[in-house]
């Protein structure tokens, strides 16, 4: 028999068991329009008798409509959304998601990219909330913007460049200018660097800062600049503020106030120190203080352990000493004679120096 009908209303074509509708064994089904232009030659209907799509041809390519093209060309190529496909899968769409990937793996959902043989040279992914890009072993991965390298990954280092596909460090940005190329990286994990003027730019609208931790406590110190009164803060030690720039130029090294007449301002409990120290050969370290306890202000040759001024709270000085007896009071630990006087008084008006 060359066609059955059977009693279910199954046509066979080359069969006397028909499965389906319509089921054609050992030949071809040839459909074929008489109508020039984009003409469906097999329509497709749902259950409520509407039109889902169409398959047809249209000069020498295969076309599914449903409801726009999916265009198979003579070429190979497929579009979506376009007639022109430039690229083995090319797709057009107006809406922001152009294309979805999607897959009932729970672990990953990727494309992967092939070369020769089924060899995967690269891919991409959604793996436990991360999006990840790869390349094979060996080679890196590129990310490009406008026909440039915008992102450069090695994959034998793991070390990312903006800029550069030679990134130096983890992080290696290289700006407009070109590299500066010192004689070693080796100290940096992020650099920045551009021939001519390199910056860094932090930007923020309560405060700005730069944030310095380690394995005991990820929050150890801090560089902040305050937007609200336009003051920098150095802080130390469990990210406590140890020194102020205010917006007028002075420091605060132990206040966060720096007093409005002085350019720099050091408190301290119950001291308060300023070192002074010529560092050559012959030179000495002399500290300046305020000590609190007895309300009093001190020098002191810390080389030569030394005491070498003092004045109190009511306006006393003591030199060579730390307590005040007079006006002015001077001693003199080596209990010099006469000549060596610890205090002379020479005027044009007298014939000889006076001692005390």
């Amino acid at each position: 028999d060359r066609m059955v009908i059977a009693n279910g209303g199954n046509v066979g074509i080359g069969t006397t068991s028909p499965a389906e509708k319509l089921s054609v064994v050992g030949g071809n089904i040839r459909l074929e329009s008489t109508i020039a232009g984009n003409n469906g030659i097999l329509i497709i209907y749902d259950s409520n008798t509407t039109q889902s799509g169409q398959i047809y041809g249209s000069a020498g390519d295969l076309k599914i409509y449903s409801p726009a093209d999916v265009l198979f060309n003579q070429g190979g190529n497929v579009g979506i959304g376009t007639a022109s496909p430039g690229f083995k899968l090319h797709v057009v769409a107006s809406a922001p998601e152009a294309v979805c990937f999607d897959t009932t793996n729970a672990s990953y959902g990727a494309m992967n990219i092939f070369k020769a043989q089924g060899v995967t040279k690269g891919a991409s992914g959604y793996n436990s909330g991360s999006m990840y890009f790869g390349g094979e072993a060996g080679t890196n991965t590129i990310i490009q913007s406008g026909g440039q390298n915008g992102i450069f990954i090695n994959n034998s280092t793991q070390n990312v460049g903006i800029g550069t596909t030679s990134p130096d460090t983890r992080l290696h940005v290289v700006g407009p200018g070109g590299a500066v190329n010192p004689p070693s990286y080796s100290v940096f994990d992020v650099t920045i660097e551009n021939s001519g003027q390199s910056d860094l730019g932090i930007i923020g609208t309560t405060y700005s800062g730069i944030y310095f931790g380690d394995a005991a406590n990820a929050l150890e110190g801090a560089l902040v600049y305050s937007h609200s009164d336009n003051h920098m803060s150095f802080r130390t030690n469990g990210n406590s503020e140890k020194m102020r720039i205010d917006a007028t130029g002075n420091v605060g090294i132990g206040t966060t106030s720096p007093s409005a007449h002085v350019k720099l301002h050091i408190a301290g409990a119950p001291y308060a120190f300023l070192a002074l120290q010529a560092t050559d050969t012959l030179g000495r370290q002399y500290e300046l203080f305020s000590y609190a306890t007895t309300e009093s202000f001190h020098i002191y040759d810390r080389t030569g352990s030394q005491y070498r001024f003092t004045i109190d709270k009511d306006g006393n000085v003591a030199i060579g000493a730390t307590s005040t007896y007079s006006k002015l009071f001077v001693s003199d630990a080596n209990n010099r004679n006469f000549n060596d006087a610890q205090f002379k008084i020479e005027g044009s008006g007298y014939t000889a120096a006076h001692y005390l």
